[in-house]
């Protein structure tokens, strides 16, 4: 158990959880959350790739056998738009760049300036993810369940929306500005899917309306920040 001095950010804790097991020569590190919505039992998927030689294996909710409980419609709606939009504009290949349940090499993390990374809203998952890929380290997924937590409340709502895809646009525009004129139209279809594809029934009215904000959300910041 790590002890820190005041509030620090979660950005901060990782990184000095990381720090702390580079220190100890762990060859392997992993992160996980620790309210209960990642399985401990289910680690040892993630450890099996490390050992099939990926440099970091990410727990998934959006690859097949990856699956959500007790999660609320928008939220998932919310996460499962901002994860594919992430992917769209990086062109990274991954399906849940947000997630928390990752396994580590320590070289990658040896390789990582933590001092560099993005601490806009929960984005440096993404950053890290990003660029592992970029520089040529193995990244994988593995199905995981994600259970949502009983106790607390979770910080995802807008402010993901405004603060991480703000951030992840500018990154999309410097790494495929060939491509920035199909951003909004792809965006589009991809809110399209989601909804049909989760199924929401009787709340299609309310996951409707919020794949119209969020396709107009997505449409502001990228014109916003393509113009600069």
């Amino acid at each position: 158990m790590l002890h820190r001095e005041g509030k620090g950010g979660l950005l901060g804790a990782y990184i000095a959880g990381f720090e702390w097991g580079l220190e100890k020569d762990y060859h392997v590190l992993c992160e996980m959350d620790a309210d209960g919505s990642h399985a401990p039992e289910q680690l040892h998927l993630l450890l099996e790739e490390i050992e099939k030689g990926a440099d970091l294996v990410i727990g998934s909710r959006y690859v097949p056998g990856g699956e959500t409980v007790n999660w609320p419609a928008n939220r998932e709606l919310l996460s499962r738009l901002g994860n594919k939009y992430i992917s769209v504009a990086l062109g990274a290949g991954i399906n849940d760049m947000t997630a928390g349940y990752r396994a580590f090499r320590r070289e990658l993390l040896e390789h990582l300036d933590f001092e560099e990374l993005s601490n806009a809203g929960y984005i440096f998952q993404v950053d890290v993810a990003f660029r592992a890929i970029k520089d040529g380290f193995d990244v994988r997924e593995v199905p995981i369940t994600f259970t949502e937590r009983e106790l607390g409340e979770s910080k995802l709502d807008g402010s993901f929306v405004k603060d991480s895809l703000l951030e992840v646009t500018k990154w999309g525009v410097a790494h495929r500005s060939e491509q920035i004129s199909d951003f909004t139209s792809e965006v589009s279809k991809i809110a399209s899917r989601t909804v049909k594809d989760m199924e929401l029934g009787p709340k299609a009215t309310t996951a409707k309306n919020a794949v119209s904000d969020f396709v107009s959300e997505v449409s502001n910041l990228a014109k916003g920040t393509f113009k600069k």
